[in-house]
């Protein structure tokens, strides 16, 4: 509710970065907690977690 009274790119930047922030806690907890899981998968979650963690870098130069 608040993005409709404040569209600013930083109150945008926040919100995306809070998003990108709980989807690699979620990829982690799910790397932590599964030892057994294939190669694979553990690859593709590495490979969100790589993804997520680059794209809150450039959504911090909007802050």
């Amino acid at each position: 509710m608040n993005t409709l009274t404040d569209k600013s790119n930083s109150h945008i930047a926040d919100l995306m970065l809070q998003g990108n922030l709980m989807g690699v806690i979620e990829a982690q907890k799910l790397l932590n907690h599964n030892p057994a899981m294939e190669q694979e998968v553990k690859d593709i979650l590495n490979e969100f977690i790589c993804l997520q963690n680059n794209n809150m870098e450039q959504m911090k130069k909007y802050l």
